[in-house]
């Protein structure tokens, strides 16, 4: 199986279940993405949370509210390791 980051380039634009746009991939990891929102926060999708891909679009099983969002430092940290907090 592909990894998520093969499958989800970044750029790649998601959707949650009731059509709610949530942004765009950010980054891919083994078992979650991370998604840009328009407002610039960030959202952790768990893989499991996938739906499928549709015309180039991430459509999600969850709503907005089933996602987590990266708030604090040390998560900023662990999944943009290049970027400054």
């Amino acid at each position: 199986m592909a990894d998520l980051h093969d499958r989800y380039p970044a750029g790649t634009p998601v959707v949650t279940a009731d059509g709610h746009t949530v942004g765009t991939v950010r980054a891919a990891y083994s078992h979650f993405l991370q998604v840009t929102e328009a407002n610039g926060n960030d959202r952790n999708v768990p893989a499991r949370a996938i739906d499928r891909i549709e015309e180039g679009t991430l459509h999600l099983k969850v709503n907005l509210d089933a996602l987590t969002e990266v708030e604090d430092a040390a998560a900023f940290v662990r999944t943009h390791p290049d970027e400054d907090a």
